[in-house]
Order: C-alpha cells, then sequence, then structure tokens
C-alpha cells in the first residue's frame, strides 16, 4: 500500500530535525543555518505574515500568549525528564563525544563572545545609570541651592522692619554718653525724622477702572483746569499790558499771599508751648515793577501784616504803613 500524506508528511518531519541537528554539530553550518532562518524571519515580517506584539490584535494576541504557555510548560518536562535519568555527564577535560577538538574549540569561542557581549551590554546600561544619577544629583543640588537663597531672602523680609531704628534710637545712637540739652536732642530729631522723610521713595498709586468711568473722571475736572489755566494766561497777559504801559510816574505792584503763618517765641516755657494760642500773620510776598530810562526794573519785597484779611481796603493799608 502507498504512503498515506500523514505518513509522508512526519517523514519529512524526521529527516528534516536529523538534518537540522547534524547541521548544529557543525559550527559553521549552525552559523549558516541561523542566518538563514533570520532572512526568512525578516522576509516574512516584511510581507505580513508575522507580526509583532504591539501590531497584533487582542484576540491573536491571546492566541499567541497560550500557545507560548504551553511551549513552556513542555519545555519544563521534558528538561525535568532528562534530569531524573541517571545520565554520566562527561567532563570537560573528555569532550563532548562525537565533536572533535576543533568543534570544541568553536563553541568555546562562542561561549566567549556571547559573555564579552553580555558585559559590553552591562557596561553601557551602567555607564547609562551612572549619567542619569548624576543629572539628578546636580538638579537635586540646584534645587537645595534655590530653596536656601528664598529661605534667606524670606528671613530678611520678615526681619527688615524689626531691625529698622526709630529716629529717637538713632540719635541716642549717635550721641552714645555724650549729654546734651533737650533742645538740642529735639532739634536732632526732628532732623532725622526729615532724613527720613527726604530718603523714602514715593510710591505710584494703582488703581483700575472702566474707560467710562475714566472719561467721567475727566470731564469733572476739566472745567475747574480750564478755568485755572485761563486765570493764570488772563493774570500774564494783564501784567504784561501793564510793564508795556508802565509809566516813570508810576509802579506796578504784584502780591502773593502767605497766610495763617503761627507765631512762636525764641524762647519760651513748658506751659506755653502746650498752648495753641500763638498769634497768626500774614506774609505779604511780592514784587513791584517801576520804570527808569524806559526799562521796566523788578524790585522784590516781603513784608508780615498782623491782619488775615485779603480785601483791597487792609492790603493799601497795610502797604502805607
Amino acid at each position: 500500500m502507498g504512503k498515506t500524506k500523514e505518513e509522508a508528511r512526519l517523514k519529512k518531519r524526521e529527516y528534516d530535525r536529523k538534518r537540522r541537528e547534524r547541521l548544529k554539530m557543525n559550527p559553521e553550518s549552525c552559523l549558516i543555518l541561523k542566518e538563514k532562518e533570520r532572512m526568512k524571519y525578516l522576509q516574512k515580517k516584511e510581507k505580513g505574515q508575522v507580526k509583532s506584539v504591539s501590531k497584533m490584535t487582542s484576540r491573536n494576541l491571546r492566541i499567541i500568549r497560550k500557545q507560548w504557555r504551553k511551549n513552556s510548560h513542555n519545555y519544563r518536562l521534558k528538561k525535568q525528564a532528562v534530569n531524573e535519568n541517571d545520565v554520566d555527564v562527561p567532563s570537560s577535560n573528555e569532550g563532548v563525544p562525537g565533536l572533535s577538538s576543533e568543534q570544541s574549540i568553536s563553541l568555546s569561542e562562542v561561549q566567549n563572545s556571547r559573555k564579552k557581549i553580555y558585559k559590553k551590554i552591562c557596561s553601557k546600561n551602567t555607564t547609562k545609570m551612572q549619567k542619569k544619577i548624576k543629572e539628578l544629583e546636580h538638579e537635586i543640588s540646584v534645587q537645595k541651592t534655590r530653596a536656601e537663597r528664598y529661605k534667606k531672602r524670606l528671613f530678611r523680609v520678615k526681619h527688615k522692619d524689626q531691625n529698622r531704628m526709630t529716629p529717637r534710637s538713632q540719635v541716642n545712637k549717635f550721641l552714645g554718653e555724650e549729654t546734651v540739652s533737650p533742645s538740642v536732642r529735639k532739634r536732632l530729631i526732628f532732623g532725622e525724622v526729615l532724613r527720613l522723610q527726604i530718603s523714602q521713595k514715593p510710591m505710584k498709586l494703582e488703581f483700575e477702572a472702566s474707560t467710562s468711568d475714566l472719561i467721567k473722571e475727566l470731564e469733572s475736572n476739566l472745567s475747574k483746569y480750564m478755568t485755572r489755566v485761563a486765570n493764570i494766561a488772563h493774570q500774564y497777559q494783564a501784567v504784561n499790558d501793564l510793564k508795556e504801559k508802565l509809566s516813570t510816574d508810576s509802579i506796578l505792584v504784584h502780591i502773593d499771599f502767605r497766610e495763617y503763618y503761627g507765631c512762636k517765641y525764641n524762647e519760651e516755657i513748658q506751659s506755653v508751648h502746650f498752648r495753641s494760642g500763638q498769634q497768626q500773620v500774614t506774609i505779604h510776598t511780592g514784587v513791584y515793577y517801576s520804570k527808569e530810562n524806559n526799562e521796566v526794573i523788578p524790585n522784590p519785597f516781603a513784608s508780615i501784616s498782623p491782619s488775615l484779611g485779603h480785601d483791597s481796603a487792609s492790603i493799601l493799608a497795610h502797604l502805607k504803613f
């Protein structure tokens, strides 16, 4: 009877297995066989016959993993059966039966090359991890320095007002053990207050408003501003006209008032210092213009009046007096 297809397939499979075993016995033939299998795998991958795990569907991936588990189970069973058999393992000095000395040397070279490749990979990974560790340590150092800088800055801001000395403390530190009169100490404190006020920088006040509110505020202040500008322009124009028409037997007087100045004694007792009944006066600061040799000459002056009135009669009476 003729052989069936199943028997022929089994016979061919057995023949291929024995042929691969013979090729594996020869290192050169083994390398050639591995290269051929690798090329076949790449060709199948290009054609799409073999797919990587990332390109598989979830169903195919479950089937493949199930097959992998079966193969691993069968491999472990075979390995366990081999270990259970009492087989004498030849020593390394005697060599492997069926292998020549050249084949044994080739196998040792393959093992040595694999060890070198493994050491190279380990060294590369170690270098990579050491570089990463150095980068992280540098980043930690930078962050620690930055945190310490901000910590010191916060400490200075918190204790800035506490370390600030008052004008009285500054004067006491300046004088030390020197004994001075209370009036001198008082003037020193007043001068220190003035120095601090002058040294302080003005700050701009910022506020937000809508455009309509800004326009309304401008319109409400614009009339007052324009009235003030018009008065100034009119006064200067009138003064210039009077200067041009000024004759030799007349003068032009321009006075500005400094009112409500409080008087003070040069020397006073303590009870006077706490009273608020000091006399107030008006200071008349001005300039009068006269004409000599067709030239207008300004003459500034200042006078003090006990009268607080600004009417023309009071001013004329003061000037005549």
